[in-house]
């Protein structure tokens, strides 16, 4: 009987097999909660989580075609030529839910395609630990993911080759360029939180680990300036941009609580400057 048990469960398809493509229902069915939908004009959750995907996608097939495993003609969703925006930048206020998403597509990442690096920046250890790191504890605790998330530091290792650490940018004392670089995988992964307060060195950090591999750079910040390198990241050809406003979540359109704890419509009316600041 107990042999027949490990010959049906190495039978069932992994993670990787199940969700690899479909990130919202693995959010959805594996961490426990509900992205919400926005539109064309005012995207939510799922718009940019749909954006993460084609950029996965785009580049599996542009990897795929290179390799000689596809031909020309059965490609779906990159053809030669195109420009993949696998940068993905978020612009967003408070309370609207882009900490939660950046949380659902970091475990996404990292279950779903090995092995994997990812490296998620914000401006101070606090904000590391009680904004993005606070999210991937609580999505993952009690579900039977794969790897360890440590409660005392922002990391979720899974192996020597396959992990997620998070990294404060203020402590870097002229060293953070050497601190983070160097690092290449099949698969990589970048958070940028706060990006507008993130020092320099780490987008061009960043940008020198991207070739090589599968690559998603998500970058989130509610802005407030026009010369940080977030908001020129805006610029390239590289980069889908949402603005995600408060005035198109679901709390807001509907007057109830259809996410707790999210931006409420008696914050926004008379206050929107106040509570959420990208409208």
């Amino acid at each position: 009987m107990e042999r027949r048990r490990r010959r049906e469960s190495r039978s069932e398809p992994s993670l990787a097999e199940q969700y690899y493509d479909d990130p919202e229902a693995y959010i959805r069915e594996k961490l426990g909660w509900t992205p919400w939908k926005g539109t064309p004009a005012m995207p939510g959750q799922v718009e940019v989580i749909q954006a993460y995907r084609l950029a996965i996608r785009q580049q599996l097939e542009r990897r795929a075609f290179q390799r000689g495993e596809l031909d020309e003609g059965e490609l779906r969703y990159w053809t030669p030529g195109d420009v993949i925006k696998y940068r993905i930048r978020v612009e967003a206020g408070h309370t609207v839910g882009k900490t939660k998403l950046a949380s659902g597509l970091v475990s996404h990442f990292s279950d779903c395609f090995a092995p994997s690096i990812g490296y998620t920046f914000a401006p101070t250890a606090e904000q590391i630990n009680k904004l993005l790191w606070k999210e991937i504890r609580s999505d993952r605790r009690g579900k039977a993911l794969p790897g360890r998330v440590y409660d005392g530091k922002p990391e979720l290792v899974r192996g020597p080759e396959h992990f997620v650490v998070g990294r404060a940018t203020s402590d870097a004392r002229g060293t953070g360029t050497e601190r983070v670089q160097g690092q290449h995988q099949k698969y990589l992964i970048f958070v940028i939180d706060e990006a507008e307060g993130v020092a320099d060195y780490v987008w061009d950090s960043i940008e020198s680990m991207e070739s090589g591999g599968i690559v998603i750079v998500l970058a989130l910040a509610n802005p407030r300036t026009r010369t940080s390198k977030f908001h020129k990241l805006k610029g390239l050809s590289t980069t889908r941009s949402f603005r995600i406003s408060c005035l198109g979540h679901p709390n807001v359109l509907t007057g109830g609580e259809v996410i707790d704890g999210a931006v409420r419509r008696e914050w926004v009316e008379g206050m929107v400057e106040k509570h959420c600041e990208v409208v």
